[in-house]
């Protein structure tokens, strides 16, 4: 049977009705069927105890910031460079599950992947705190929506997949400041930024960077889907006719191309680790 990989996600409502939801970032899904196990979100933090029970692993995902006071810090009043309020997109119920099933699966002792947000996650729950603005509290122009070269700490889970220097994506505005306890950083940015962490013992790891949507057919997906829901001006009227009757019927039309006949990509070190971690039980 495949390993069982319990994903957390955002949490928001739909302007169109009052109806609260949950969703995760496809690529995350593909990522851990690629290296062969099969992702499932978690929805209800009353199950907590559940979900560790049914699953192997724990993959913390990205998304909004952590709120400060998880990290005994406050908000920062204003923009110093624009006198404007600063923006924070957070969500105390996320920060609940996340915190919840990180401390629920560290008592278990199963292996957890954090990503972005996730690797953050696992910082503040091991006491560690956060820079909650890069640019305007470090005072650094770190990249944004840019790939970038970190330096790889040897002897760490890191160095073992990649080598001693990667090239990451990079799509975050906050950082680590304080290490939490049993941990270490295993990839620094050129800035001094720390972009992977691992704990000494535990089988617990996480990266700045989203090796998820790293070099994978994301944006070819994306562009697929686009030309699907909004066909060229030109586009040829046999063809736009198909791609409504797909879309109106919900299964594939002899023709066009559907996400089920898509192959899955294989061939990702790092999630490749964490399943093959999560087989051997943490060890």
């Amino acid at each position: 049977m495949k390993p069982l990989i319990l994903l957390t996600g955002e949490d928001g409502v739909d302007m169109r009705s009052p109806n609260p939801f949950h969703f995760v970032k496809r690529s995350y899904g593909n990522a851990v069927s690629g290296a062969g196990g099969l992702a499932v979100l978690a929805l209800e933090p009353r199950l907590v105890d559940d979900y560790v029970a049914m699953a192997d692993g724990l993959l913390l995902t990205g998304g909004v910031d952590i709120h400060p006071g998880r990290y005994q810090d406050v908000f920062m009043d204003y923009d110093p460079n624009s006198g404007q309020p600063a923006p924070y997109v957070i969500s105390v119920t996320r920060d609940s599950m996340d915190f919840l099933l990180c401390k629920a699966f560290l008592k278990a002792g199963k292996p957890i992947f954090g990503i972005g947000r996730g690797m953050q996650v696992i910082n503040v729950v091991f006491g560690g705190s956060l820079y909650q603005d890069i640019e305007l509290v470090m005072e650094l122009d770190h990249p944004v929506g840019q790939d970038h070269k970190v330096e790889i700490a040897e002897d760490s889970i890191i160095h073992r997949l990649y080598g001693e220097e990667m090239t990451v994506n990079s799509y975050h505005h906050q950082a680590i400041k304080d290490l939490g306890e049993g941990l270490r950083a295993t990839a620094v940015a050129e800035d001094g930024i720390i972009e992977a962490i691992e704990h000494e013992i535990l089988p617990v790891f996480g990266v700045q960077w989203h090796p998820e949507t790293y070099k994978t057919d994301d944006e070819e997906l994306y562009h697929h889907h686009l030309t699907i829901l909004e066909p060229p001006e030109e586009a040829d009227p046999v063809e736009v006719e198909l791609q409504e009757k797909a879309i109106a019927i919900k299964k594939p039309v002899p023709g066009i191309v559907t996400d089920a006949d898509l192959e899955i990509p294989t061939d990702n070190p790092i999630f490749n680790y964490f399943l093959n971690l999560v087989r051997k039980g943490g060890n």
